[in-house]
């Protein structure tokens, strides 16, 4: 290209440029009109946008200043509302010339007690006290004195102050206080060898290692020996980092070496030729558009990423080789049976899921009560509510003490603290048994030693009592529970005990 042409393409592309730049600063000044404007000609002037030759037409004067005045009386009742909810702030007045008057004193004022010294006094009370409490709440505040005529006194060296410890005492504490700092100071160096030592300048030391007293050292050849044995360890270790981490760069320290390439340098192997490689990259690019496809197609929902500016996409519907495309009818019937499963579905999870709230986006629909609505069906009577419940909490009364009765291991367990318990077996009706309960092994005559069971879970007739009803309802139960073993009698699996024996049986076994 010639001089000329160049010249024109750079001409052509400071244009482009400038008026990009100009688009954009119209931009910025539509999206934030509360920016000023900023003119650099200083021959430039603006005029007025309201008052110019093109503008609309304006409201009258009259009804500007009617607004004016308005808005002023809304200020001043505004500052007053404010002036009545906060009387804690100032007040400001921007005119020099107005001067306040005090509001108990003016001449329109009721009339004030006469005994205003006693007030005085009474608030000058009050703050003495106040400063008082606060000395003693505070006593780390320092002592204020206005009065440059006052001075202090020594509190311990008072006439009443309480006797002092002898001056043998305090002398006797510094030098014990001393000698624990010294051997907090000692521990401490003992603890940590790493901190520095501390010394008065006029001290000097000796060396530790070279002192008469010192251990034996080792020769300088065996220290020598472990320096170079130490150089080469860390050499190794440096090769080992290099070969297991070859990603990590070269680092050199001398400034003179310079590296050279390891592929063609003359003891490099013999590498592939030109046409190969650029064979590879070819089969690689390949590779990697097909995978890009292949991302395409299985993940259509991912935007279109082009690189270049100068590509446009077309509609993949609308295009001349598309397929033919269902009518709109039909779009619109699947999207009213769509809308109609998705209500169908909402109704179904609130019918399943009675416990979620009920929300709703229309803030003018209001809920009523389901069961008073007039189409509601006839609910029963407050009187066989509360037999229900009755009923209910008598079988839960019930359940709880067959509980108890069943697992005497639970424990008792009470809500009412002024409840107190007391011992069953020395209460005083109480049956006193001298002998203590025993288990005896299975024989063939249990039937002569079914009266010693008898005495020694024998109950009170009182708990007998208690369980009558219970032996009642489960005399029907107890029937269909039985059943014959291998020999043809009834009860081969029903357990004997005691307490199976009188929930199960019309009267007690202890009866």
């Amino acid at each position: 290209a010639s001089a000329s042409e160049v010249e024109e393409d750079h001409e052509e592309r400071t244009r482009i440029l400038e008026e990009i730049k100009a688009l954009k600063r119209q931009a910025v000044d539509f999206m934030h009109p509360e920016r000023p404007v900023v003119v650099e000609d200083p021959t430039l002037f603006g005029r007025n946008y309201f008052s110019r030759a093109s503008a609309s037409e304006q409201e009258g004067e009259d009804y500007m200043e009617e607004r004016m005045r308005v808005l002023g009386e809304a200020q001043q009742l505004k500052k007053v509302a404010v002036d009545f909810l906060h009387p804690e702030r100032p007040v400001v007045a921007e005119d020099p010339s107005l001067f306040g008057r005090n509001f108990f004193g003016r001449a329109s004022a009721p009339e004030q007690e006469e005994d205003m010294e006693e007030r005085d006094l009474l608030m000058h009370d009050m703050k003495q006290l106040k400063k008082l409490a606060l000395d003693y709440l505070h006593p780390e505040r320092p002592i204020v004195v206005d009065d440059p005529t006052l001075y202090g006194r020594n509190f311990f060296g008072r006439s009443s102050a309480p006797e002092q410890e002898d001056i043998e005492m305090v002398e006797e504490r510094e030098r014990v206080l001393a000698e624990v700092n010294q051997l907090k100071k000692a521990a401490a160096d003992f603890q940590h060898p790493e901190r520095p030592v501390v010394a008065d300048p006029a001290l000097f030391g000796r060396n530790f290692f070279s002192r008469a007293s010192a251990h034996e050292q080792e020769d300088m050849e065996l220290v020598e020996e472990r320096e170079r044995i130490m150089a080469e360890a860390q050499k190794l270790k440096k090769l080992a980092m290099d070969f297991l981490h070859p990603e990590l760069p070269v680092v050199a320290e001398d400034p003179t070496l310079f590296g050279r390439n390891y592929f063609n340098r003359a003891s490099a192997p013999d590498t592939e030729d030109l046409a190969l490689a650029q064979e590879r990259e070819r089969v690689l690019s390949e590779a990697k558009a097909l995978k890009d496809q292949a991302v395409a197609y299985l993940h259509p929902e991912r935007p279109v990423v082009c690189e270049d500016p100068t590509l446009f996409g077309r509609n993949y519907f609308s295009r001349a080789s598309a397929p033919e495309q269902e009518d709109s009818a039909l779009a619109q019937e699947r999207e009213h049976v769509l809308s109609e499963a998705k209500a169908l579905k909402k109704l179904a999870v609130d019918y399943l899921h009675p416990e979620y709230p009920v929300a709703t986006e229309d803030s003018t629909v209001f809920g009523r009560n389901y069961f008073g609505r007039a189409s509601a069906p006839e609910q029963e009577d407050l009187a066989l509510v509360h037999e229900r419940e009755l009923v209910l909490a008598e079988g839960k009364a019930l359940k709880k003490l067959a509980v108890d009765y069943l697992h005497p291991e639970i424990s008792v367990v009470t809500s009412d603290g002024a409840v107190s318990g007391r011992n069953f077996f020395n209460r005083p009706g109480a049956h006193i048994h001298d002998q203590m309960v025993h288990t005896f092994p299975a024989h063939e005559d249990d039937g002569h030693e079914d009266h010693h069971h008898m005495d020694h879970f024998g109950m009170d007739e009182d708990v007998d009592f208690m369980f009558d009803d219970m032996r009642d309802q489960f005399v029907a139960p107890a029937s269909a529970l039985v059943k014959p073993d291998d020999s043809g009698e009834e009860g081969g699996n029903l357990s004997r005990s005691p307490s199976s024996v009188m929930l199960f049986t019309g009267e007690s076994a202890y009866d």
